[in-house]
């Protein structure tokens, strides 16, 4: 499936993990290497591989972009202030447009060059990426809210925006047990979280590619931490060995079983 953009957060900063809002300081020495190991891993893991980049016009930003740069030799376009972070004097509806303004422009421009971007950018803006391009509705927290660690990596392509490289979940894959693993609401989990294997392809509520179950409906953790995105109708389209806590095995006649 086509990539639209690569968006890797910045390293660590002596204020981290506060929210650093526009003040312009640098990465630490953590941060350095926290983008390195970013930089490396879309080098040696992604197939496609970004041409150009573009950061915001703070300091750490341009760091997290210059390291990146360096590694995946990436041409370096000019820093945009609209990339910045939430800003403690700005709405979160002000924060949102200027986010829609600049990423709609890069994206645009990367589909018309036929070349990948890279965005590098801050902690406010990956949740926002999240909530933009997989259908996530709630209203988010831009002071709070995370979706990956410093120097972790979302991508953009058509399926939303999900995390590739340091992912933050609130439950880490490797305590998940069922029923208590996955989203708080619904307990969705993908392939790789679902043990014993379940699968939405067997579940009555599937229907084509989306789930019809309505408390995976009102779930929007779904875009923020596994990348989903919503069909026309509002319902969530998830893989066939997906799966939730709401699972009802479509092939039992009788009494249908739930996990």
């Amino acid at each position: 499936m086509p990539v639209l953009a690569y968006v890797v957060r910045h390293g660590t900063t002596d204020l981290s993990p506060k929210h650093e809002g526009q003040t312009d300081i640098p990465m630490n020495a953590l941060g350095f290497h926290q983008i390195m190991a970013a930089a490396d891993f879309i080098k040696w893991q992604q197939p496609k591989q970004p041409l150009w980049g573009v950061s915001s016009d703070l300091l750490r930003a341009e760091q997290a972009l210059a390291i990146c740069a360096k590694t995946l030799n990436l041409e370096k376009m000019r820093p945009m202030p609209e990339l910045r972070n939430l800003g403690d004097d700005e709405t979160q509806d002000q924060f949102e447009k200027r986010l829609d303004k600049a990423f709609d422009s890069i994206i645009e421009t990367g589909q018309k060059t036929k070349r990948i971007p890279l965005i590098a950018t801050h902690r406010s803006v990956t949740a926002w990426t999240t909530k933009k391009f997989s259908g996530v509705k709630q209203e988010i927290d831009y002071h709070r809210a995370a979706v990956i660690w410093e120097g972790g990596i979302l991508i953009i392509d058509s399926k939303g925006a999900r995390p590739i490289f340091k992912p933050m979940a609130q439950n880490m894959a490797e305590d998940l047990g069922q029923p208590d693993d996955g989203t708080h609401i619904s307990g969705f989990v993908t392939a790789n979280d679902n043990v014993p294997p379940r699968e939405c392809g067997n579940c009555k509520w599937m229907v084509g590619s989306a789930c019809h179950h309505p408390v995976v409906t009102s779930d929007d953790e779904l875009g923020l931490f596994y990348g989903r995105k919503r069909d026309k109708a509002g319902y969530w389209v998830v893989d066939w060995d997906d799966c939730c806590n709401s699972f009802q095995n479509k092939i039992l006649p009788a009494q249908t079983a739930i996990y």
